[in-house]
């Protein structure tokens, strides 16, 4: 069999990541190779060799065997990154080497060298030619390097970049107070400027100078003093990967430094769907009072294959698991309703086709995403959750950069944005421009998300979010939904528990009961009631809330408000806004009237104190204030007369022919000491 593929004894082929040997070669075709991780033996057809080599599978490496560690170093360069010049020398090179090693084995004499020499120059009609001791030094150094095997023209590139001494300049101790002085001072979360750290430096090597000096006497060794380019050209030899490590951790390193992959994509429509929300960059004002009050909470869910956001929530809640529980709702269910009650003006005009149950939910480790509703809700529609690793928000990477993009699009273009951050904002007032209020915001984004951004090619699918949506629909057959819209509100609804008394339930200061339905007249007076009864709340509508009947767990029976007015529509973040206005507006009201308080309890303190100081005197001090009366006086009525001990009036004796005046008991200015003033 005539051999189609040269292989010599000791080449090298990689078969699938495994390097193996050859050793030679049967008469029937096969290859007989050697493989070096274990030094096992194995015969393969060369028609199989050629097959693996055909479809990438096997790469031949001559390099092995035949060049040194040198010439392998130099072959790793790129013949395009080689220097102009360098370049230029090589190719100047190459055909006076090739004539020369034609007939290796030829021993040539400078005559028969400088002939060679002036026919390949009336060849390649070159100006000028090398010396014949010249050509020889390149011969031989091609020899060495194997270039009669492999022809490569960078083996002839003059080394003149590698020239120079082998041996450092400075000594080991000055590199390593070099070193330990990058670290201690440079390697730091607060790093010295260079110019503070070279001094220390010089600072370390003196006293190491005077330490050997002292020890070693006129035998310590004259430690080399680098430069301060020398040192600064050390600092920038150090990688920031590396600085980003000692500064900030491995973690954020990698956010900033690690190669970025394409990610997660889902097998197929709501395979995988991730949840994430942010402050958005905008700040909003009350409906009733136009005062700012603050920036809301945008909670997004986003479809991994098709990158349609299949439900979105914006609230003035902060950043928690109801969010999460009414933008799963929104995902769920059909949007049209929640298109219907955007204001008419700002109403979208497009389709929004988003909505069924999803396979897998991607979220990270906030505690709103651990808590026992979101569980159960998962639990009972089959939704598995998958936790991201901490601190990494990379791995939810189509949130991310959809909050960027609405950032930009949307909250960046109305009045009141807050930009990204206070040097993009400048000096522009975020709140004195700001004008909008929640329904409007949210219906603006509604708008943009069904008429811009669901007909906008993504770069990656190279298909609008809308297109791609019905391609996935038609791939699964069509999406799956609960049983009805009522179980979905029920599953994603807020959890309290409450009492269940005659006035029925109370929450949040609001007082649900039907004083007409009879099933919640039965559950209050059941024998085996419970202390505290579960109520389902929808954070959007406090009009009716729904209470579990606990003999047949899973029924709900409908509640509504007692102030049905004032409740219905109103959601929880609402109602919170409104009951703390409520109370500043009361805390005011005490403020006003605070100074008249303090001074109306101060006038009756004193009053109270003086009574009580006055029913504290003694019955001889009475008996000496009332001379004139019979019997032993306990007390001063309130008219101001004694009081005899028992308690009949007192009779005056007429020792003297005018009337005395009634006597008054007044505190004097020393305390404990009483006067009498007539």
């Amino acid at each position: 069999m005539t051999p189609s593929l040269k292989l010599r004894s000791g080449d090298h082929l990689v078969r699938e990541g495994v390097r193996h040997k050859v050793l030679s070669r049967s008469k029937d075709g096969q290859i007989n190779l050697l493989r070096v991780s274990d030094e096992t033996l194995s015969s393969v057809p060369e028609r199989t060799l050629l097959q693996e080599y055909g479809v990438g599978l096997l790469q031949i490496d001559r390099r092995q065997e035949v060049l040194s560690e040198r010439a392998l170093q130099i072959l790793e360069t790129d013949t395009g990154d080689l220097v102009e010049a360098a370049r230029a020398k090589a190719e100047f090179r190459l055909p006076f080497v090739r004539e020369m090693l034609r007939d290796r084995r030829r021993r040539w004499s400078n005559k028969a060298l400088q002939e060679l020499i002036d026919k390949v120059r009336q060849q390649e009609n070159l100006p000028k030619a090398p010396s014949s001791r010249s050509l020889r030094r390149w011969a031989e150094r091609a020899i060495a390097l194997g270039f009669e095997e492999l022809g490569d023209v960078r083996i002839l590139v003059p080394r003149n970049h590698a020239c120079g001494g082998t041996q450092p300049k400075f000594a080991a101790q000055v590199l390593t107070i070099m070193d330990s002085v990058i670290q201690d001072l440079v390697m730091l979360p607060e790093p010295v400027s260079g110019a503070e750290a070279y001094l220390e430096f010089k600072g370390r090597l003196n006293r190491k100078q005077q330490e050997l000096s002292a020890t070693l006497l006129s035998a310590a060794p004259t430690l080399l003093e680098p430069s301060k380019r020398t040192f600064y050209r050390k600092l920038k030899a150090i990688s920031q990967e590396t600085l980003a490590i000692a500064r900030e951790g491995r973690l954020e390193a990698d956010k900033k430094h690690s190669l970025v992959g394409l990610g997660p994509q889902g097998d197929h429509l709501l395979h995988e769907v991730e949840v994430d929300h942010t402050l958005a960059d905008i700040i909003v004002v009350c409906p009733h009072t136009g005062v700012p009050i603050g920036r809301p909470t945008i909670t997004i869910a986003v479809d991994r294959w098709s990158r349609m956001i299949v439900g979105i929530h914006i609230g003035l809640e902060a950043a928690g698991w109801r969010a999460v529980m009414l933008c799963l709702r929104n995902g769920i269910l059909p949007k049209e309703h929640l298109l219907e009650v955007d204001p008419g003006d700002l109403r979208a005009k497009g389709h929004w086709p988003a909505m069924g149950l999803m396979k897998t939910l991607v979220l990270d480790n906030g505690p709103e995403f651990h808590c026992a509703a979101l569980r159960n809700a998962a639990l009972e529609f089959g939704i598995t959750l998958q936790f991201c690793p901490a601190g990494q928000p990379r791995y939810k990477g189509k949130t991310e950069r959809l909050f960027r993009r609405m950032n930009v699009e949307v909250f960046h273009t109305l009045a009141g944005t807050t930009f990204s951050n206070p040097a993009q904002r400048g000096s522009y007032d975020s709140k004195a421009n700001a004008f909008l209020t929640v329904d409007q915001l949210r219906a603006i984004v509604h708008r943009w998300v069904t008429d811009v951004y669901c007909n906008t090619p993504h770069s990656f699918t190279k298909q609008a979010p809308n297109e791609r949506w019905e391609e996935g629909l038609r791939l699964i057959g069509g999406v799956t939904l609960p049983s009805s819209a009522a179980d979905v509100m029920l599953a994603l609804a807020q959890v309290e528990y409450r009492r269940l008394t005659r006035k029925g339930i109370e929450l949040y200061g609001l007082h649900y009961c039907e004083p007409r339905s009879v099933h919640l007249r039965e559950l209050l007076n059941h024998p085996d009631a419970p202390k505290a009864v579960k109520v389902r709340i929808d954070p959007d509508n406090l009009g009716t809330v729904h209470v579990e009947d606990y003999r047949e767990p899973g029924l709900y029976v409908p509640v509504a408000c007692t102030d049905r007015g004032y409740a219905e529509g109103m959601t929880i973040a609402e109602h919170h806004m409104v009951a703390a206005r409520a109370r500043a507006q009361l805390k005011a009201r005490q403020v006003a009237t605070m100074g008249m308080l303090i001074e109306a309890k101060a006038s009756l303190r004193a009053d109270i104190g003086r009574v009580r100081n006055a029913g504290k005197l003694t019955a001889t001090r009475l008996n000496t204030i009332f001379p004139d009366a019979t019997g032993k006086v306990t007390d001063v009525g309130e008219d101001g007369k004694a009081i005899p001990q028992t308690g009949l009036p007192v009779s005056v004796a007429a020792r003297r022919p005018t009337a005395r005046p009634v006597p008054q008991v007044v505190q004097a200015p020393r305390r404990g000491e009483f006067g009498v003033s007539f």
